[in-house]
């Protein structure tokens, strides 16, 4: 299916929740695969009813699904349904009995399914196909002992003594079973018939509640939503591995923007601290190449995610970050505590392919910081005041990656733009060699940290798996590529392709 189809029906269909869309040729596909592949015999069914009340009885069958065939009927939502059932049908299937009394073989029949009837159920978010009704006929019953005089014989002598009665009450017996087993079989037969755990195989998605199914007008993709989240629970796919590495200068504030390395800033001067990411940080570029990844414009299976159900699920990383260190140079003594706070979450698409966002997050920075001279076993702090700073721009860039080697769909991340500025004292002490000359170096320790505990925890939230394609794998295999459409609000539909196996 036109990957464009399906973020225009997806869209209507999920609102603000995600949504997931299944073609209705896959599932043809899947099913007509399966038919092909059914075992079509059973052997040694034991009835637990006796004839006679002592008389073993027992069945083989073999199903002949040379004219089997399989079509949807209905895949149309009425628009003002409360609930929608997708009708399949299945026709042209024969089933042929051999019935045993005491294991000797005594009937063969034949029942020919004109129609099994079944509906598309979604069932604690899984999807199962369900016995709707079936119309069978018996088309053929032979008696074997009015063709076997050796089989009569067998029965009408000691210890059976069967007379006329007992072969009518015999044939009887098995006309009656194949009446009203014959329900019995086709549900047997259809709840054989499996699809992919499809809500299982998008694993980065937590559907919850309120759960539906539906169909788009053209009656080309059956679709699913529910009250959805991000499952932020994933282990990351790719670890931010290591410390974001930053660079930090001090400036004096005296309007010239002249820049001093740390610990080298004029003395009894208010300083400022900037810290930027070094350009040699493996954190500015993507864990992996995505350049090898085809785009495709049609697809089977498809997963619609709302710009808002990002942005709303992205607030796990608001909450304020805190922190503390200390250390020492030479006889200086140093320490601070510090508070970021995410002052704002934005979140945009940037490349409609590939599909890639970006994620905002200035954030505003409070701490403490003292500093002292220990001479002996005793301290003397010098210093001890509240400092301020930002980290704005604070940008993630993530994208959308089909991992061939785990076949899954996965948020890949890296660091676009941080820049730590304007962290000061608030009241600049005037202090003498030798704690003057660590100061600038304490601010620079607070926005490092900030900066790196921050970036690590964003990278790796935006690196988690989003669908296990595995699970559906098993069914088809699976196409190297990704569909993907957006529109101008920045709603994602991402799709892929399978072939038959």
């Amino acid at each position: 299916m036109n990957v464009q189809d399906a973020h225009l029906s997806l869209l209507d269909f999920s609102r603000q929740n995600a949504g997931i869309g299944i073609s209705i040729e896959l599932i043809k596909r899947l099913i007509n695969d399966q038919l092909q592949r059914l075992s079509g015999h059973f052997s040694h069914l034991e009835s637990n009813q006796r004839f006679k009340n002592t008389l073993k009885v027992s069945f083989t069958g073999d199903f002949d699904t040379a004219e089997l065939a399989f079509r949807f009927v209905n895949v149309f939502n009425p628009a003002d349904a409360n609930e929608f059932f997708p009708q399949v049908q299945l026709s042209g299937l024969k089933l042929k009995i051999k019935g045993f009394l005491e294991e000797k073989q005594v009937v063969e029949i034949e029942v020919e399914y004109a129609e099994i009837n079944g509906i598309i159920q979604l069932i604690d978010k899984h999807i199962k196909i369900s016995l709707f009704n079936e119309v069978h006929n018996e088309i053929n019953f032979v008696k074997n002992w009015e063709n076997n005089d050796q089989l009569k014989q067998f029965f009408e002598n000691e210890p059976y003594n069967f007379v006329a009665d007992d072969w009518n009450q015999l044939a009887v017996y098995f006309k009656a079973t194949s009446l009203f087993s014959g329900r019995d079989i086709a549900e047997a037969f259809i709840d054989s018939l499996r699809l992919p755990d499809i809500f299982r195989t998008f694993i980065g998605i937590k559907f919850g509640e309120n759960a539906k199914l539906g169909a788009d007008q053209s009656g080309n993709l059956l679709m699913f939503t529910a009250d959805s989240s991000i499952n932020f629970n994933n282990c990351p796919t790719f670890n931010a591995t290591g410390r974001t590495q930053v660079n930090s200068v001090s400036k004096v504030n005296n309007g010239d923007d002249t820049s001093y390395t740390i610990g080298n800033a004029p003395e009894h001067s208010n300083l400022i601290v900037e810290t930027t990411i070094d350009q040699n940080s493996q954190t500015l570029h993507y864990p992996v190449d995505d350049g090898n990844i085809e785009k495709i414009s049609t697809g089977d299976i498809f997963l619609f995610t709302p710009i808002n159900l990002l942005r709303v699920n992205f607030d796990v990383v608001k909450p304020s970050v805190t922190a503390s260190d200390n250390g020492s140079f030479g006889p200086v003594y140093w320490h601070y505590s510090v508070t970021a706070a995410v002052k704002s979450i934005n979140l945009d698409l940037t490349s409609s392919w590939p599909i890639e966002f970006k994620l905002s997050l200035p954030t505003e920075v409070t701490g403490q910081a003292g500093a002292g001279i220990k001479i002996g076993c005793i301290r003397y702090e010098a210093l001890g005041a509240m400092f301020d700073g930002q980290v704005d721009p604070f940008d993630i860039s993530f994208k959308i990656y089909l991992d061939w080697g785990s076949k899954q769909i996965v948020f890949i991340s890296k660091i676009e733009n941080i820049r730590g500025h304007d962290f000061h004292f608030r009241t600049f002490p005037d202090l003498s060699f030798p704690i003057s000359n660590i100061v600038d170096s304490i601010l620079a320790k607070a926005s490092e940290n900030v900066i790196t505990e921050q970036a690590g925890k964003i990278l790796n939230v935006t690196r988690i798996p989003i669908a296990n394609l595995d699970l559906a794998n098993r069914f088809a295999t699976l196409v190297n590529a990704l569909a993907g459409e957006s529109d101008g609000l920045g709603n994602v539909t991402m799709g892929v392709k399978f072939q038959s196996n």
